[in-house]
């Protein structure tokens, strides 16, 4: 009777187990499936948040608990009157060594603390200097949110340049030719403690917006590595570059009044390549420019006298 009461019981069991998980007959792909979470919902600001952004300033509101509006405004790093010029020449060794002057205007209301010079490759930066009371911070290659670039900071809170005074002597080399890049710099704050721990998670959401890297810092135009050299380079790839570096030029704001002068020069390199290079950099040498037009039309006339030593 036991043994009958057994072979029923075991027969029905693999019935069950086949019914529910048949066997997948020969060549079937099996797929796994994962379930994939929903976004959060967005946060929402609750009664009195507010963030306003003003000039050299942010203001952040909240509800307290005794029912008034708490208002806190925090010092942005961006209250400075940067001016950079920079050198450029070529070596023995075929690097280019660059140097920086930086003043900051009689206007700032903020010591320069940080001066970064923007390139793609500051990994292959050698040779680096740094005026007294600054040190060299080193290379960041791009992520989300920063810039790639080459970063001097300041040694103590008392150094720095202050407004109306200057800075000289930031200096390195490396294997590319001048181009139009872009500084950042940033303004020593005392910024106010404020509590943190009070505010909504909106409000922090917001208020880590706004303050990023690109957010506080000033970042204007300024000679910088734009054409690199490599040992298989040549004049073409060197001219074509100098004609991109026209083209682009021609679409910021601050050469829209050369915009035609520009895209004609890029034009004749484009057409004529090597063979348009006496004519072109006689154009770029000739007097008329003056601030920044100056510096980038030097820069590039430096760039097409390198051209004519390479193959």
């Amino acid at each position: 009777m036991k043994l009958v009461g057994f072979l029923i019981l075991a027969a029905f069991l693999s019935t069950a187990v086949g019914q529910q998980t048949p066997a997948p007959k020969p060549g079937t792909r099996l797929e796994l499936k994962f379930g994939v979470p929903g976004e959060p919902p967005p946060l929402k600001p609750e009664p009195g948040d507010n963030l306003i952004v003003e000039e050299g300033y942010l203001v952040i509101e909240h509800l307290a608990e005794d029912g008034s509006i708490a208002r806190y405004r925090v010092e942005r790093s961006t209250r400075i009157d940067p001016q950079i010029e920079a050198r450029y020449e070529a070596l023995p060794n075929g690097l280019i060594r660059y140097t920086y002057r930086v003043t900051n205007g009689p206007k700032a209301a903020q010591v320069i603390r940080d001066f970064a010079v923007g390139m793609v490759r500051p990994d292959l930066v050698s040779g680096v200097e740094a005026p007294e009371g600054w040190w060299c911070v080193g290379p960041s290659l791009a992520s989300p949110g920063f810039p790639s670039r080459y970063t001097w900071g300041r040694l103590t809170d008392q150094g720095g340049v202050a407004p109306g005074r200057s800075a000289a002597g930031f200096a390195f080399q490396c294997p590319a030719l001048p181009g139009l890049g872009r500084a950042y710099l940033s303004g020593h704050v005392e910024r106010r403690a404020f509590p943190l721990e009070k505010l909504s998670p909106w409000l922090l959401e917001q208020y880590a917006r706004v303050m990023t890297y690109l957010n506080e810092t000033v970042h204007p135009l300024v000679i910088a590595p734009k054409i690199y050299l490599y040992p298989e380079s040549t004049a073409a790839d060197v001219i074509s570059s100098v004609a991109e570096e026209l083209g682009y030029a021609a679409g910021l704001p601050q050469f829209r009044k050369d915009r035609e002068e520009l895209l004609k020069l890029r034009e004749q390199l484009a057409s004529a390549e090597r063979a348009a290079i006496p004519a072109v950099s006689a154009a770029l040498k000739a007097p008329g420019a003056e601030g920044f037009k100056r510096a980038l039309f030097d820069a590039l006339a430096f760039d097409l006298e390198h051209a004519l030593r390479l193959r």
